[in-house]
């Protein structure tokens, strides 16, 4: 067990309402909210930007599920079907 309150985030795996939703009532809504605004999230997800601290050095680099096999877990691939409307 581990014993320190710990949290996994994938709002970059939401759609755009999700992500509103998620900004305006998570816990750090208070510090977020401000950006929970259609367009700046389109923009960010379009420029893959990050909006949420500009002194993050963030670069997202587009992988393929196909060639890019050594950055996906294996059993991925036993499922894929399953996670099909998630790829593009």
């Amino acid at each position: 067990m581990y014993n320190k309150t710990v949290g996994c985030h994938f709002s970059w795996c939401l759609t755009i309402d999700e992500m509103l939703t998620k900004l305006q009532s998570y816990a750090h809504s208070y510090d977020y909210s401000h950006l929970a605004q259609r367009e700046l999230l389109e923009d960010a997800i379009q420029k893959r930007t990050y909006p949420f601290d500009p002194n993050v050095d963030f670069q997202i680099r587009k992988l393929d599920i196909q060639s890019d096999r050594e950055y996906y877990p294996h059993k991925i691939y036993e499922m894929l079907d399953e996670f099909e409307y998630l790829i593009y």
